[in-house]
């Protein structure tokens, strides 16, 4: 069966940050992936891997030096083209939200900007259904956003991102302040979405987590991809060695699994040869060899 086109192409990007008199820093390197409609893409790798710079620039955040982002087939290459293009990015909620803002202006300030509501009316029923879409309780929205908990704060990033119905969303550690149990419900909430087509690339250092929720698996380390799988196929026949690495790290719970994963020699990290190139070694199971 034909795929159909994807919904995202990444195409060899990579960025650098440079500073006045010195050499520039490459921190994201070649990175290509697609994304298709509904599906949802989980990345992976630890702290300084690369993760936040790739949702930034897939957002327009960030100007890439080198490759090109693809929506439905068109290049983007501002924050302006992606958000019209149909990406959003979920903040987590300390960054997202004005305190000196209720939650209805919050809510409504995307939906002035982009005129995408002709009416005063037209505006509060779209902040309801929104409300409605998120599970914020309405009574909220003439409140402030100070006065909202952690997982309200969230749950009202999370709503003003969908403000401009996106085709695809970016969440970067966007549950990670929040407790089991609204996590979870923020997730569930996400789920539902992409079964009504919303695409997702959400990034997450919970390898349990990422198992959970996601149709595939991308696992970035010192700014390059190195692995990108099926999420079973990822578990159970990693093929780098710092995808093993961090497995190790965070050994799955289920038992057959955990005895299923053949470690890596030794506790090292590997060193990414410059050579490398990003090669398919199964359908869907792409490496850095």
């Amino acid at each position: 069966m034909i795929k159909p086109d994807p919904v995202l192409q990444v195409e060899h990007l990579s960025v650098a940050f440079s500073r006045k008199g010195q050499q520039a820093d490459m921190v994201l390197q070649d990175i290509s992936f697609s994304l298709q409609r509904g599906e949802c893409l989980v990345v992976v790798g630890e702290s300084g891997s690369g993760k936040t710079t790739l949702c930034r620039t897939l957002a327009g955040l960030l100007r890439p030096c080198g490759g090109q982002i693809l929506v439905h087939g068109k290049a983007v290459c501002s924050s302006h083209q992606t958000s019209v293009s149909g990406i959003s990015l979920i903040f987590q909620g300390q960054q997202a939200l004005d305190n000196q803002l209720s939650l209805f202006e919050v809510l409504a300030e995307p939906l002035w900007a982009r005129h995408l509501c002709a009416t005063s009316a037209a505006l509060q029923a779209q902040v309801r259904h929104l409300c409605k879409l998120t599970a914020l309780d309405e009574a909220l929205l003439p409140l402030p956003v100070a006065v909202l908990s952690g997982g309200q704060r969230q749950r009202a990033a999370l709503a003003r991102a969908l403000a401009i119905k996106p085709h695809i969303l970016l969440g970067d550690e966007f549950t990670a302040a929040l407790d089991v149990l609204l996590q979870a419900q923020l997730i569930n909430t996400l789920m539902q979405l992409k079964q009504e087509g919303l695409s997702l690339i959400l990034v997450t250092h919970d390898l349990q987590l990422a198992s959970c929720i996601g149709d595939r698996i991308a696992v970035m380390y010192a700014g390059r991809l190195v692995e990108l799988a099926r999420a079973q196929e990822l578990y159970t026949s990693p093929k780098h060695p710092y995808t093993y690495y961090l497995l190790k790290a965070q050994l799955p719970l289920d038992p057959k699994r955990a005895r299923a994963l053949v470690l890596a020699p030794d506790d090292d990290l590997p060193r990414l040869d410059g050579d490398a190139t990003w090669q398919q070694v199964s359908p869907e199971h792409w490496v850095l060899i």
